[in-house]
């Protein structure tokens, strides 16, 4: 069910979907969630596991917004689809960044702390210099919805959207390596990794926001999955022969259901399943984007599996706590919120996108 409410003069119409209840529901039950952790702490984490699905959701957002800016640069530079599509394309990275920007407060717990590091200019540490990428991308899409584009300046657009993917997805690397001294990490979330999956995410998001599914997004999407599934096997079979930590590691992820259910098979091979007898769209991206979530938390979970010193060492397994899900979701339905506010203002107002 739809309604649709315009103001008296028609300037505006507002579309509202049983989604968009359903999410206003959700973020307030999030919202609440959190308030409750600041308040009264949070105790879902152990001192071997700090990392967990707030970690993965947020670099899984951070990435999906690269993979966004990278197929609005491309699709620009190559002058395939409309600037309808390019503004619901940037309009979906600019809510990733606030999902991601969302999650990654709550993981911090206590939000005057998270300000008091990035505003702290040490530019060394990984973690401020990601809030400024982070920042200056939300600002050049920001800037991209308010400037009224030509073929010249859709070039430019393009060059940049796609040199700041390159950026935020090297910086997310520098972090995730930097901040937790796990070797795992540096090879399952690098660069090269964490490219493949900002597409996969990216190439997913253009079929949730109902683009055209042309031959770009056909031969990307599976590219890009048959990528994931030969990179990733390769290495932890590669990996599985370290007799050191390291193989340790590896061998905590081989052992992880969470990883083999629902990031290799629900989130890459029943995905190519169905790109193969082209049905399922709509859950077919679902499923990827589960699919690289699923990854990353099982890459944090494997890297923090084997502890630096053995005294260290706890019988204690990783899990994910009812206030953590109830928060992502809160955050999810966030970025669904802004995302449907945003496409009903910029490309609601009447104005002429589909050239």
């Amino acid at each position: 069910m739809e309604t649709v409410i315009s103001n008296p003069k028609g300037r505006l119409k507002m579309h509202y979907s049983s989604f968009d209840i359903i999410a206003i529901i959700l973020f307030v039950l999030g919202l609440g969630a959190w308030v409750k952790q600041v308040i009264s702490g949070f105790d879902g984490y152990s001192n071997q596991f700090p990392w967990g699905i707030y970690v993965a959701v947020f670099f899984a957002s951070a990435s999906g917004a690269a993979g966004l800016f990278g197929i609005y640069g491309i699709r620009n530079l190559l002058k395939i689809g409309n600037r309808k599509e390019h503004t619901s394309l940037i309009i979906c990275a600019l809510s990733l960044l606030i999902v991601a920007g969302c999650v990654i407060t709550a993981d911090v717990g206590a939000p005057l702390g998270l300000i008091n590091i990035v505003t702290s200019m040490n530019f060394s540490a990984a973690i401020v210099a990601d809030f400024w990428v982070l920042l200056i991308c939300a600002l050049f899409a920001i800037f991209v919805l308010k400037k009224k584009t030509n073929e010249d300046s859709n070039i430019v657009f393009g060059c940049l959207a796609v040199i700041l993917a390159i950026v935020l997805l090297t910086v997310e690397a520098w972090l995730v390596t930097k901040s937790n001294n796990q070797e795992l990490l540096g090879i399952t979330m690098g660069t090269a990794i964490s490219i493949i999956q900002a597409a996969i995410i990216g190439f997913s998001f253009t079929v949730l926001i109902g683009l055209k599914k042309t031959n770009f997004f056909m031969y990307g999407i599976k590219v890009s999955l048959l990528l994931s599934l030969i990179v990733q096997l390769a290495e932890l079979l590669s990996g599985l022969g370290n007799a050191g930590r390291l193989g340790l590691q590896w061998t905590a992820l081989s052992n992880s259901s969470i990883y083999w259910v629902f990031s290799i098979v629900l989130g890459i091979i029943v995905p190519l399943i169905f790109l193969y007898y082209k049905k399922a769209y709509v859950l077919t991206g679902i499923l990827s984007i589960v699919g690289v979530i699923s990854a990353k938390l099982s890459f944090l979970w494997a890297s923090q599996s084997v502890a630096g010193i053995a005294e260290m060492q706890k019988s204690v397994q990783p899990g994910v706590s009812m206030i953590e899900i109830i928060v992502v979701l809160g955050t999810i339905a966030l970025g669904y919120l802004c995302f449907s506010i945003l496409k009903n203002v910029v490309i609601g107002k009447g104005e002429n996108l589909d050239v």
